[in-house]
């Protein structure tokens, strides 16, 4: 378990541990953000305000203004929302949800949601929350833009640790989209996710672009690729690839706003090495313009970063060190490469002492 927050107050003897102001709890996979909470660490049990919880083997979203966790897999929850989808395209609202992990949930003062817009109402719902193959609920809906929609997914739980979905997104007006996404968690240091999308659009040639008000391609594609692993304690990696067809993909077809209104995509490899005083890591980046032509975008192939922190040298004297290099590069026009070395010297002095002051200054800097 791991408790991080602005304030954290543990009581060693009973295992109570109080934590306010922008709480993350993380335990055994799951992770918790808060305003405050209250846990024992010991038994796991405890309550937390203005919450949310993402439980990662039954990839299950739940938020509430109180929620009381009695056990490992029991949860109470007041005036909360409970959602599989991790993009909140729909989700049930209740005044009161109780929710176990291994057999089912029983809300109160229901409402189903989809895209934030509340579809009915019941005051009384019962459903499984084990994680489960099967349909998924569709949505279904009708638009001047896109005409009767339907969105269809089926889910497959392979593992415990292992699951795949299927999506069908079918427009009549625009075209029909097939997705696929497999989620994997080898242990806690290793986890991924691979997911596509291929769209068919029905309409060709000047009819789809009068349509789209630009020139489109008959196939359109999005890929994300997601990967991160910690292959010590102190040497971890990362790889988040985010591509599409086009630079208007997510403006004609994504429903989110949020992705609608995106002015690029980072694609980033990360590996980190840390050691007691000091971290040096190493980036690749791409990034795909999604607002003009992406010949003269600018990519860090690759960035290299080394920081020391704060080191006594003798007495008083400090020293700590930031150094970078580099490798920007483009299809079109002149490529850069820069260097950043900024070594840092301090004097200090510990409060009480005759001549207690503190200076620091960049002793030298060269950027080429």
């Amino acid at each position: 378990m791991r408790l991080e927050a602005d304030k954290v107050v543990l009581n060693n003897k009973t295992g109570e541990a109080m934590a306010e102001g922008k709480v993350f709890l993380q335990d055994k996979g799951d992770s918790t953000r808060a305003d405050s909470l209250r846990v024992n660490i010991n038994t796991r049990s405890g309550v937390m305000y203005k919450g949310e919880i993402f439980k990662q083997k039954e990839n299950l979203h739940v938020k509430g203004d109180v929620i009381e966790r009695r056990s490992e897999t029991v949860y109470h929850v007041e005036k909360g929302a409970i959602t599989t989808c991790d993009e909140n395209e729909w989700y049930l609202k209740a005044s009161e949800l109780d929710v176990d992990m291994d057999r089912y949930a029983t809300a109160k003062g229901v409402s189903f949601n989809m895209l934030g817009l509340p579809m009915f109402y019941t005051p009384y719902f019962l459903f499984p929350v084990k994680r489960q193959t099967g349909f998924l609920v569709p949505m279904v809906g009708n638009s001047s833009l896109d005409g009767f929609s339907i969105q269809n997914a089926f889910f497959w739980a392979i593992s415990d640790y292992k699951d795949m979905t299927v999506y069908s997104d079918y427009r009549a007006n625009t075209g029909h989209g097939t997705g696929l996404e497999f989620r994997y968690m080898n242990s806690i240091e290793s986890s991924g996710q691979i997911y596509g999308k291929f769209w068919n659009m029905f309409r060709t040639g000047e009819i789809r672009d009068a349509r789209f008000g630009h020139e489109t391609n008959e196939s359109r594609w999005e890929l994300l690729l997601k990967h991160r692993e910690e292959f010590t304690e102190d040497f971890s990696g990362s790889l988040d690839v985010n591509l599409v067809s086009d630079q208007h993909y997510y403006y004609d077809l994504d429903k989110q706003l949020e992705n609608k209104s995106r002015p690029y995509l980072d694609s980033n490899v990360f590996l980190t090495e840390r050691w007691n005083t000091s971290i040096l890591y190493l980036l690749g980046q791409y990034s795909t313009d999604l607002t003009q032509s992406n010949r003269n975008t600018i990519q860090k192939l690759p960035e290299i970063r080394y920081t020391m922190f704060a080191e006594p040298l003798f007495g008083p004297l400090y020293f700590n060190f930031d150094g970078s290099a580099v490798n920007f590069v483009r299809q079109e026009g002149d490529g850069l490469r820069r260097l950043d070395l900024n070594p840092n010297f301090a004097l200090v002095f510990k409060p009480g002492e005759e001549n207690s002051a503190q200076s620091e200054r960049d002793d030298a800097g060269h950027r080429n």
